[in-house]
């Protein structure tokens, strides 16, 4: 079994990788392409092959974005969003490999690479985008792998650690090109320096930004960037005080109260977990259809994570090394709530719309409007995470589903 301190090479990093939840592979992957973009984003600025072919930073500022955003929500839609996005740059990619000359494609096809989610593609991701910044990459590759092993996260780790960054003027460079850019590239400035920091971005705002739909990514760059800095402005309050990703920091009190009560925590999560099921079954019965409507997906994953946290508070009795599993479900239970919560206020828009019929508003609120069902939710959630937060988000879940089903 290869250890943290065993890590030397591409080989050793992705047998350790091998034996690591998907999580640290995504994290890993992730923070290598961020080390590199600004290589990657110097040569689309001043290329004289980026230019000829009207390539742009956008699909792969996208692409690294969302795969930071999936690292800690991989719920269907981030998925899917990751997916879509991967599809893209790879075309991109090729596109740019078979167009331009071979060392200005290098940077484009393996900034692509870097992001996937797979152990042979973060193994392989960290050893070739090193090689452009010309450094030692094993003892930041190994304080990588120990942050998101002990802490569960790398999001407040600063992006080279304690090593000078070797692409700093490189950054400084396009920082200056972009700022004489007619178009508003402010966010992603941020974005990049909020990594660079380990100070990340609120990340419900981030998280809208990965969600906007595919065919506004695909519009050009001023309409996108327009879009992200209307979302900007619904966050403006926050961003001052901008929400720090320590999942360790975040759940520890939550956590060591639901071992604490043990059986009170099994019995809501098992309940829980029953009523969602029964409400999913009753709307098959009802409207006779197999697919729940997009603005109830996220209940469909909410079941297995809550069958998981009741299993591990049985476990907790006979072994008490738990404390790291659970703080990974409830932060997957946190996730699926913000995107339930999320998609709600869409269909609570729809409604006001009239997109959605007064049929099926009818059908469906014996069944997804059932507010028994959202009360246990509701109450669950506030036990097993007391935050402001959270209970803002459940605030914005009691609101939409009342208003949806005219409560």
């Amino acid at each position: 079994m290869v250890e943290i301190v065993d890590i030397n090479d591409r080989k050793s990093l992705r047998a350790w990788l091998e034996m690591q939840p998907q999580k640290a592979s995504v994290a890993i992957a992730q923070r290598a392409a961020m080390r590199v973009l600004p290589d990657y984003w110097h040569w689309v600025l001043t290329s004289d092959n980026s230019k000829k072919h009207n390539l742009t930073a956008m699909p792969i500022l996208r692409r690294v974005l969302i795969s930071g955003v999936a690292v800690d929500s991989p719920t269907p839609k981030i998925r899917s969003a990751a997916a879509i996005a991967a599809a893209a740059d790879a075309a991109s990619a090729a596109y740019a490999y078979a167009t331009a000359a071979a060392a200005d494609a290098y940077s484009y096809a393996y900034i692509a690479v870097t992001a996937a989610a797979t152990d042979d593609a973060a193994a392989y991701a960290t050893v070739t985008t090193y090689a452009v910044a010309n450094v030692d990459i094993w003892p930041i590759v190994r304080r990588d792998c120990w942050e998101i092993s002990n802490t569960g996260a790398l999001h407040n780790a600063e992006l080279w650690h304690d090593q000078p960054n070797p692409l700093a003027d490189r950054w400084q460079q396009i920082k200056r090109l972009l700022h004489d850019d007619p178009l508003d590239w402010s966010f992603w400035v941020k974005w990049v320096e909020a990594a660079l920091d380990g100070a990340p971005l609120n990340w419900d705002m981030l998280r809208k930004i990965a969600l906007i739909s595919p065919e506004d990514w695909r519009q050009n760059t001023r309409h996108m960037n327009g879009i992200i800095a209307s979302i900007e402005d619904e966050f403006r309050d926050v961003l001052a005080d901008p929400i720090r990703l320590d999942t360790q920091t975040q759940t520890t009190p939550a956590v060591e109260h639901l071992f604490q009560q043990r059986i009170l925590t099994e019995m809501v999560a098992d309940g829980l977990a029953g009523q969602i099921y029964d409400a999913i079954e009753r709307f098959t019965a009802d409207t006779g259809q197999n697919e729940l409507p997009e603005a109830f997906q996220a209940l469909e994953s909410l079941p297995p994570v809550l069958e998981s946290i009741a299993l591990l508070a049985r476990r907790s009795q006979e072994n008490g090394g738990l404390l790291q599993e659970m703080r990974e479900e409830i932060g997957k239970l946190r996730m699926l709530v913000s995107e339930l919560e999320y998609d709600l206020r869409l269909a609570k828009e729809n409604t006001i719309k009239h997109a959605l019929t007064k049929s099926f508003i009818d059908q469906a609120g014996k069944s997804l409007g059932d507010w028994k069902m959202y009360g246990a939710l509701i109450g669950a959630v506030t036990f097993f995470v007391a935050s402001p937060a959270q209970a803002e988000t459940l605030n914005g879940i009691s609101s939409c589903i009342k208003s949806i089903f005219a409560r």
